[in-house]
C-alpha cells in the first residue's frame, strides 16, 4: 500500500516543482476553458501553447482525475516546452464540473465530446496525442474506445485495468480502492494528503478486528459511499466494468500506434499487460509497443531513483520516460524517427544485468519452459519443487482458522525485492540447485490440483530466487479468487471434497537472469490480512461474509500433481 502512496507524494513533489519556474507565464499563451457536455455539465481543461508557435499544432492531452490548478498548468507546459499545444482535461466531478465524482464510470462515454472539442480549436492541427499514467493510463483506453478520429496516438503508462486489477486484483477488492476513492472524492481538487483520513483507518481496525463484512467498511467511517457499494455490487468483470474500456471486439478498431509501458513490480502490471494482451488479440497487426523494466508503479511512470524498493537499479535501466514519449509523438504526429529504444514490439530490461532485450511478442521472449510439481516430499523445513511427475498420488496440506484474528495468512504486500528470510505464512517449495544459468522471461502460469473442504478461496503463490549466498530475490506473484480463475466474467465454485483443477496465468511478469547455483522458490498459501477481502468460503458474496460464517477451518490439501510453468532463455 505504502508504494501508491508515495507514487502520489512523488508525481505532486515532481509537477510542483515544475509549476513554480516563472516562465510558464512569460513564454505561453495559457487558457482555461470549459469543454460542454450533451447534458449541459462541462468538463474543466488548461491549454499552454509556446507563444513562438505560428500555425495550430498536435495536442498532446492528459484525460486526468487529479485535478489541481497548478499541477495541471505544469503538466500542459511540458507539452507546450516540446513544441505542441499542451492540454489537461479534468474527468466529469472534478474541477467545475457540476457532477458528483463517480471514478471510471463516465469518462470513455465522455471522452468523445472532449476530443472533438480540442480538435476543432483554432490553435489545434485536428491531430491529438495522450500520454500519463496509473489513472491517467485507463483514461486513454477510455478514450480510444470512443473511436474517434482525431485520436492518433496514446501512451498509457502503468495503466490501471479497471475490473481487472482495479478496484479487484483477480476478484478480490482491496481495502486500499475504498481508501483511494475517499480521498479522491473528497473534493473538486484533488490533494495528496490524509490518504484514507483517521475515521476510515479506524473503520479497517475495526472491520478486520470484528470479522465485520467487507461491504459495511465505509459505513463504520464516514457513512456509506455509494461509489464502492455500486463497486462490490459487480464482483465479476461484467457489463459495469466492460462498457468503461474497449472489449473484445472493440479492440480490433483500434488502429491508432500504441506505446505502453509497466514494471515488473508495478502494482498495475495486469491491467497495462491486459490492454496489450487484448488489443493484439484482436488486431494482430497493430502497431503496439511495450517497455518493461525493473520498475514499480511511479517508476514506470518515469519517476525512477537508485532503487526499486530495496533493489539497485542499474544505470542502463534508468529510461527517461519523458524523453521517449515525447520522441514517440514526434515519430506518430510529425513523422521522424522512432525512440532508440524501441527494437521490436516487445522492449525490456534483464534484471541482474546492463543489458536491454526485445522480442516481437510476449510469447517469443522465452524460448524454453521449465516445468515443476509440487512434491509433498520434504525438503528441510520445506517440499521439493520437483522437475518430474510424482510417481503416486499425494499432497501436501494447510489449514487456516478464519475464527483466529492473530493467525495471519500469506500476503502478496511487500515492500521489499530482496529479503534475507521470507515472511510467515504459506507452504514453501523448493527446487534444486541450478546446475547453469539462465534468464526466466515472461510470468509463472500452471494448474494448481487440490481438494478443499469449502467453496472458494484466496489463493496467494509466489515465486523467489535463493541465491547462493542466502538472498531471497521476489521474482513473481499471483493473487487470484479460486472460483474466478477460469473466466473472470463467471463464477464457479468449487465442490468441497472433490479434486478441482484451478488453472492460473495472471501473474507477474518479469526478466532476470538466474545464476547457477540459485534455487528457485515457490511459496503457496491462502489470502488472510488487512489488506483486502477475507473469503470464508461459503460461496456467498464475498462482501457480505462474515467471521460468523468461518465455522470449521479452510483445509486445502495442493496435490503433488500440481504443475508449475515457467518461461525461460537458456
Amino acid at each position: 500500500m505504502a508504494k501508491y502512496y508515495l507514487f502520489l507524494i512523488c508525481t505532486f513533489i515532481f509537477i510542483s516543482a515544475f509549476a513554480q519556474a516563472p516562465d510558464i507565464a512569460k513564454d505561453n499563451t495559457i487558457e482555461y476553458a470549459r469543454i460542454p457536455l450533451p447534458d449541459g455539465d462541462s468538463l474543466s481543461a488548461v491549454i499552454v501553447i509556446s507563444k513562438t508557435a505560428n500555425n495550430p499544432l498536435p495536442a498532446i492531452l492528459m484525460y486526468s482525475i487529479y485535478a489541481s490548478e497548478k499541477n495541471d498548468l505544469a503538466r500542459a507546459a511540458i507539452a507546450a516546452n516540446m513544441g505542441y499545444a499542451g492540454v489537461v482535461v479534468n474527468t466529469r466531478g472534478m474541477n467545475k464540473s457540476k457532477s458528483s465524482v463517480e471514478p471510471f464510470k463516465h469518462d470513455a462515454e465522455d471522452a468523445w465530446h472532449m476530443l472533438d472539442w480540442i480538435s476543432k480549436q483554432k490553435w489545434c492541427d485536428g491531430q491529438i496525442g495522450m500520454y500519463g499514467g496509473s489513472y491517467v493510463g485507463f483514461s486513454q483506453w477510455a478514450a480510444a474506445k470512443s473511436g474517434h478520429p482525431a485520436l492518433k496516438t496514446i501512451v498509457p503508462q502503468a495503466a490501471v485495468g479497471v475490473g481487472i486489477d482495479f478496484p479487484a486484483h483477480n476478484g478480490i477488492f482491496s481495502v486500499y480502492s475504498l481508501k483511494w476513492l475517499n480521498n479522491i472524492m473528497d473534493a473538486k481538487m484533488y490533494e495528496a494528503k490524509n490518504f484514507g483520513g483517521k475515521s476510515l483507518h479506524k473503520a479497517i481496525d475495526r472491520w478486520a478486528g470484528k470479522g465485520l463484512a467487507f461491504r459495511v467498511i465505509d459505513s463504520l467511517a464516514e457513512g456509506p459511499n455509494n461509489v464502492y457499494r455500486e463497486w462490490l455490487g459487480n464482483p465479476s468483470y461484467n457489463g459495469y466494468w466492460q462498457k468503461m474500456v474497449p472489449y473484445k471486439e472493440e479492440f480490433a478498431a483500434i488502429n491508432i500506434p500504441v506505446l505502453t509501458t509497466t514494471g515488473y513490480y508495478d502494482a498495475d502490471q495486469l491491467g497495462a499487460l491486459y490492454y496489450y494482451k487484448e488489443h493484439l488479440k484482436y488486431n494482430p497487426s497493430a502497431e503496439h509497443y511495450l517497455i518493461m523494466g525493473p520498475y514499480d508503479h511511479f517508476g514506470a511512470q518515469g519517476m525512477q531513483g537508485e532503487k526499486v524498493l530495496n533493489y539497485p537499479l542499474p544505470e542502463k535501466a534508468r529510461l527517461n520516460f519523458y524523453k521517449v514519449i515525447f520522441q514517440w509523438f514526434d515519430y506518430v504526429l510529425k513523422g521522424k524517427d522512432k525512440p532508440d529504444v524501441l527494437k521490436d514490439k516487445v522492449n525490456y530490461q534483464v534484471m541482474g544485468t546492463e543489458e536491454w532485450r526485445s522480442a516481437p511478442s510476449l510469447e517469443q521472449m522465452g524460448t524454453a519452459t521449465l516445468k515443476f510439481y509440487l512434491s509433498n516430499e520434504k525438503a528441510g523445513i520445506a517440499y521439493r519443487l520437483a522437475t518430474s511427475p510424482p510417481a503416486a498420488t499425494g499432497g501436501t496440506t494447510q489449514k487456516i482458522d478464519f475464527k483466529n484474528n492473530s493467525e495471519y495468512g500469506r500476503s502478496i504486500y511487500n515492500n521489499e525485492i530482496v529479503t534475507r528470510k521470507l515472511r510467515p505464512g504459506g507452504i514453501q517449495f523448493v527446487s534444486e540447485p541450478l546446475a547453469e544459468g539462465l534468464i526466466i522471461n515472461g510470468n509463472m502460469r500452471g494448474e494448481l490440483h487440490a481438494i478443499v473442504n469449502k467453496k472458494d478461496m484466496d489463493i496467494v503463490m509466489e515465486l523467489f530466487e535463493l541465491t547462493s549466498g542466502g538472498d531471497f530475490i521476489s521474482l513473481s506473484h499471483f493473487l487470484g479468487r479460486a472460483s474466478y480463475t477460469k473466466d473472470r466474467a463467471t463464477r464457479h465454485l468449487l465442490i468441497p471434497g472433490a479434486t478441482e483443477t484451478i488453472p492460473f496465468e495472471n501473474s507477474y511478469l518479469i526478466s532476470k537472469k538466474i545464476n547457477a547455483g540459485s534455487r528457485l522458490v515457490v511459496v503457496l498459501g491462502i489470502n488472510k490480512n488487512q489488506n483486502s477481502q477475507v473469503n470464508y468460503g461459503t460461496g456467498k458474496d464475498v462482501s457480505d461474509e462474515t467471521r460468523e460464517d468461518a465455522k470449521e477451518p479452510l483445509e486445502v490439501q495442493w496435490l503433488n500433481s500440481s504443475i508449475i510453468s515457467i518461461p525461460v532463455l537458456p
